[in-house]
């Protein structure tokens, strides 16, 4: 990662990809493996995939609006309108697509220590489960929660943490492997986007009623916003490199990515 140039957050690095690299970005992932970042296209159903954040390359094209990315091992999930879809890293191959019934805009993806892969739906309200050695497909979170969007797993606590798309959105928690939900920390902002959680164990959280990024330092600290003046921040990604904490923020209206280094 040591392309990157990381600025401070007074100063902030504006980088757009040319202009078919991105067409209204929505996710982020990193493979250390290969050094790619990978990018999801919610304006034409495409992944780019880019080690400089100036050249890019179609991963895939045409599979409806893709949001969430997760990378598990040498796979990368991809929420979009058609399914669960399944890369291989190492081929740079679409596997499979995945079908989830019940399901109406999947949104968020993440695995858990075991490698489950758990999927936000933000208009059905719920939180979809896939087996990746089974193949398996459930409700894992059916009711008790609205328009769940990003979400992260907490490895220190094994469980899952997400926000939603709706007003005074809450973090909630999911226990895991029951599937309880409780309330991990009250907000003041509404229809929150991207989570986010770096090796401290501070929180980042989007809001699009405030084209903000906040940090939560623990449960009982109040928010700080860090960010602003976002054209639509959605699914972001928190990376280290060499001791100093970054944020790579997808602006979904405003077709372009954005580099923020987080001071303490």
């Amino acid at each position: 990662m040591k392309h990157l140039a990381l600025i401070t957050i007074l100063a902030a690095v504006w980088i757009s990809l040319a202009a078919q690299g991105l067409n209204r970005p929505e996710s982020v992932a990193f493979d250390p493996g290969s050094g790619y970042f990978f990018v999801s296209n919610t304006g034409n159903g495409s992944i780019v995939m880019t080690k400089d954040l100036k050249t890019y390359s179609y991963l895939t094209q045409n599979k409806g609006r893709v949001r969430g990315l997760f990378i598990s091992g040498r796979n990368l999930y991809a929420a979009s309108d058609k399914g669960l879809l399944v890369f291989d890293l190492d081929g740079q191959t679409l596997l499979q697509t995945v079908p989830v019934p019940g399901s109406s805009f999947l949104n968020d993806v993440v695995a858990d220590g075991e490698g489950n892969i758990y999927l936000t739906d933000n208009q059905a309200h719920k939180i979809f489960k896939y087996v990746p050695d089974s193949g398996a497909v459930s409700t894992f979170v059916g009711k008790g929660i609205q328009g769940p969007n990003g979400i992260i797993y907490d490895a220190k606590k094994n469980r899952l943490l997400f926000v939603s798309l709706r007003p005074k959105s809450p973090i909630q928690a999911i226990s895991l492997p029951g599937g309880a939900v409780t309330t991990f920390k009250a907000t003041q902002n509404g229809n929150l986007d991207g989570l986010g959680m770096d090796k401290a164990g501070n929180m980042y959280f989007s809001s699009w009623e405030t084209s903000s990024i906040y940090r939560l330092k623990d449960q009982n600290s109040a928010p700080v916003r860090i960010v602003k003046n976002l054209s639509g921040p959605a699914d972001f990604f928190v990376f280290e490199y060499e001791g100093t904490l970054s944020l790579l923020i997808p602006e979904l209206t405003g077709s372009r990515l954005k580099v923020v280094e987080v001071t303490p």
